[in-house]
């Protein structure tokens, strides 16, 4: 109980936010994302293929030293409060799932969770699109 509690206070104080944004460009700073380790920044593409699941996204550049996602979109698909909450959306299933290991899990481990994760958000991906 103390555990999940915790979980939930860190999740709710860590949310992603946009620190600009203009039509069809947002930039988004994720807290943490600047302490990711080198060998998972591998997971680059898989938390982009993640935001690409919401459509009406064009591009997307990720820049762990300053912790911000820049994501281009197509403004007649999509708005950036949508954006937004599916970028929050994706972090809080992410550091859930991370947060739930005391220790590191093997390479294996990560990724039977990242198939789960990636799952669970193609399926979710549906009810952050509606303008």
């Amino acid at each position: 109980m103390l555990n999940k509690t915790l979980l939930n206070i860190w999740i709710k104080t860590h949310k992603a936010k946009i620190v600009r944004s203009s039509p069809g460009r947002l930039r988004i700073k994720i807290p943490g994302l600047n302490k990711v380790s080198e060998k998972h920044k591998g997971y680059e593409k898989d938390l982009s293929e993640v935001i690409n699941y919401l459509e009406g996204i064009s591009k997307i550049e990720v820049n762990f030293i300053s912790s911000n996602v820049l994501i281009l979109y197509k403004t007649e698909k999509i708005h950036e409060k949508a954006i937004s909450s599916w970028i929050n959306h994706i972090w809080k299933e992410v550091t859930t799932e991370a947060l739930k290991n005391s220790e590191m899990p093997s390479e294996e481990i990560i990724s039977q969770q990242l198939k789960a994760i990636k799952l669970r958000l193609k399926a979710d991906a549906s009810k952050f699109t509606s303008l």
